[in-house]
């Protein structure tokens, strides 16, 4: 034993252990004090492994054994079934799935032509109508929704104008088609039976629920609230 107090026998076994396990345990095999195995692992410029210092730091490494599950599964699986049977975060599996290239299919990234023209015409145009024009000049294999013009808008960090959307409002609004989906769709101008319920009760749900039990007071309701509408349309015809 050199002046050290670690024999060739100890140095040898503390080179193998050192890179994956703890100081404290490699103390213990060699009968040392933690503080000796430091100082002789610096020494002997010893260091751990990267896979041990993660370890350590809580982070989780891509193994050769869950590359190979997301290999064989990525296609069959989404994300988060794949998640649930390795035991991971969502977000952890996203990102070796990123790491791994394992893609269900390619993003289809905005052009610049897509984004100027948007910048343009996005105060007198509104979503659904810049939508289906994407949909024809730029066709792409998932098709242009509402929610993608939201999502550039935002992140382009532009907000319509108050008058640009209260323009857009009034063009809507002056659409036939609007319109007659208005009128067909809309529970408070049929005055279905519930949403008469819902006036008698204030949108108390017991009430409400109590109240569609009497038909008669619901044909009683709506024939007032019919008269008080023909009585407001009146009103204004007569100022207008």
């Amino acid at each position: 034993m050199g002046k050290s107090g670690f024999t060739a026998d100890q140095d040898k076994l503390l080179i193998e252990l050192y890179p994956d396990t703890s100081n404290d345990e490699i103390a213990v095999l060699l009968g040392k004090k933690t503080r000796n195995i430091d100082s002789r692992a610096s020494y002997l410029k010893l260091k751990k492994s990267h896979e041990y210092r993660s370890k350590v730091a809580g982070k989780i490494m891509l193994t050769e054994e869950i590359s190979e599950f997301m290999k064989a599964n990525y296609q069959s699986l989404s994300n988060r079934q794949i998640a649930s049977a390795l035991g991971l975060k969502l977000s952890i599996t996203r990102g070796f799935l990123y790491q791994l290239g394992l893609k269900r299919m390619e993003l289809e990234y905005w052009t610049q032509e897509q984004i100027d023209y948007l910048l343009e015409t996005y105060e007198e145009k509104g979503n659904t109508e810049l939508a289906k024009i994407f949909e024809e000049r730029w066709p792409k294999k998932k098709r242009w929704t509402i929610k993608h013009i939201e999502k550039k808008l935002k992140r382009l960090g532009i907000k319509r104008s108050a008058y640009s959307v209260a323009e857009l409002q009034k063009q809507w609004a002056a659409d036939p088609r609007n319109k007659a989906n208005i009128l067909k769709h809309s529970a408070s101008l049929n005055l279905t039976d519930r949403t008469v319920a819902n006036y008698l009760s204030w949108r108390d749900k017991e009430k409400t629920e109590l109240y569609l039990q009497m038909p008669d007071l619901i044909n009683i309701k709506r024939q007032q609230l019919l008269l008080n509408r023909a009585i407001k349309q009146h009103g204004n015809n007569s100022q207008s």
